[in-house]
């Protein structure tokens, strides 16, 4: 939360506004599995050789959250319609096109 100042006018009085803003991820701290507080991370190898994080508060292995591999895309404004797309994929003829003759 940060606070904003706004200048009244005659629909809206001024005065200093508490409103939501981004956090940087500089600012945010993981969270110690043992203790339960912010800590710092440190990375280890284990025995079989995999890289993971350690917290420098109790040593404690921190473990990375799951990744939903279910995930469907959304389609942007800018990707190529779903319709064109079909319509290309079913097209059976192919475009020769050479290249023009140097002098």
């Amino acid at each position: 939360m940060v606070k904003k100042h706004v200048k009244g006018n005659k629909d809206q009085q001024g005065g200093v506004f508490p409103v939501e803003s981004p956090i940087h991820v500089s600012n945010v701290a993981l969270i110690d599995p043992i203790s339960n507080e912010p800590t710092r991370v440190g990375f280890s190898f284990l025995e079989d050789g995999t890289k993971v994080r350690i917290s420098k508060k109790s040593g404690a292995v921190i473990p990375k959250p799951p990744v939903d591999t279910n995930r469907t895309r959304t389609q942007n404004a800018k990707d190529t319609p779903v319709n064109v797309l079909e319509m290309l994929s079913n097209r059976t003829e192919i475009l020769n096109i050479s290249a023009p003759k140097l002098p």
